[in-house]
């Protein structure tokens, strides 16, 4: 949804494929020409690109999903949200996960 959004931007059309092209182009020649334009970057730029990057990620999943999931369902991505921040493993947050998830569903199957 994200990147139909900046190329409903660039080109007022959210068909459009040509900031995807342009944007492959550029990385393509940043890779080919073989000069580290990283850096060159300032660091607050690509903490900026990082950040901008992974909020869609969380609007999508964490925000918006509160009104597709149910309670239950919430909670266990929260939960294996706060895993992650909380530890840094996400192998832990996978499997806190699953064994939540399979108890919600053994939970609900024998009502």
């Amino acid at each position: 949804v994200k990147f139909n959004i900046l190329s409903f931007g660039i080109t007022h059309n959210k068909l459009d494929r040509l900031p995807g092209i342009l944007t492959a182009a550029f990385c393509g020649l940043a890779w080919v020409s073989g000069v580290p334009i990283v850096n060159y970057i300032p660091r607050f730029f690509l903490g900026g690109l990082l950040v901008y990057a992974g909020m869609g990620f969380v609007v999508d999943n964490i925000i918006l999903s509160f009104w597709r999931l149910t309670k239950k369902e919430y909670c266990v991505v929260i939960i294996m949200v706060i895993i992650i921040a909380l530890t840094d493993q996400l192998v832990y947050a996978v499997l806190a996960g699953f064994i939540l998830a399979a108890l919600i569903f053994a939970v609900q199957y024998g009502r």
